[in-house]
């Protein structure tokens, strides 16, 4: 049965391993439980105490085939022993890494830039936008959890990141998503503004210096509460930044390879 429970929460080794830790991190790290993790299979978790659980998170979005799936140890084991850094020299790994992943997207889509993390890839997006349009200004959306690096913490639309940080990187500008179950205008899906362009039109016209390089959105908020746009709103918001040369930078670091059932959720 799991959860299977054979201590108190947390055990005695996840108290010791805990407090040594809590002596020598940051209390930025994150602690989303206090258990200490000591090994993992499929969807079912080990801590240092022996206590048993169900991973819902898939090892926060990034375990898509499980933890400690054979497969996967097997070609980590074999890369380790052939080859752990190779600094920027190529490898034949990465050059297949880099064509599976412009033949799996559109073709627009034919370069892959590889990155460790969410927040290098969207500070790589923001500086790619800029650089290629000489225009420095990126619209972006309330409640959107981008990253916590500085430019990908500005272009978040939460608080929480943002706290205790000074003054965010300028040159970001915030719009309304739209979120038809707690409308944050009291309005309805029939008559809402944040359904097309409107609300973008009105941003331009009271915030922007006119010089605006980019748009980043999630397909949809993850740490807003998993917030669905409506239907046919990104595919709006594509057409609207190309008719304006505007760079549209889609943050799928939640949403894709298959976690919301498509490879890629736009």
């Amino acid at each position: 049965m799991i959860p299977l429970l054979k201590t108190e929460i947390p055990g005695p080794r996840s108290r010791e391993i805990l407090g040594q830790a809590r002596c020598v991190e940051p209390p930025c790290i994150g602690e989303q439980f206090p258990v200490v993790w000591d090994r993992a299979d499929g969807a079912v978790v080990t801590d240092v105490d022996g206590n048993v659980f169900l991973d819902f998170t898939s090892g926060v979005l990034v375990a898509n085939v499980g933890h400690s799936h054979p497969a996967h140890v097997r070609s980590v084991a074999e890369q380790a022993g052939r080859l752990m850094n190779s600094y920027t020299f190529m490898t034949e790994p990465r050059a297949r890494l880099a064509r599976k992943l412009v033949e799996i997207t559109p073709p627009e889509l034919d370069r892959a830039f590889i990155v460790s993390t969410g927040s290098e890839a969207v500070e790589a997006a923001i500086k790619f936008a800029r650089k290629a349009t000489g225009r420095h200004e990126v619209i972006a959306f309330h409640g959107a959890f981008h990253g916590r690096t500085f430019g990908a913490m500005a272009a978040g639309g939460k608080s929480g990141v943002k706290a205790g940080f000074g003054p965010a990187l300028p040159g970001f500008l915030h719009a309304s998503f739209p979120y038809c179950y707690r409308c944050p205008h009291g309005s309805t899906p029939n008559e809402c503004a944040l359904h097309g362009e409107s609300a973008l039109e009105r941003l331009l016209e009271t915030e922007s210096v006119g010089d605006v390089a980019a748009l980043i959105t999630e397909p949809y908020q993850g740490a807003a509460g998993s917030i669905m746009p409506p239907e046919g709103w990104l595919a709006r918001i594509s057409a609207w930044c190309r008719e304006r040369g505007i760079v549209f930078i889609l943050d799928e670091v939640q949403s894709s390879f298959g976690r919301t059932g498509t490879m890629f959720m736009f």
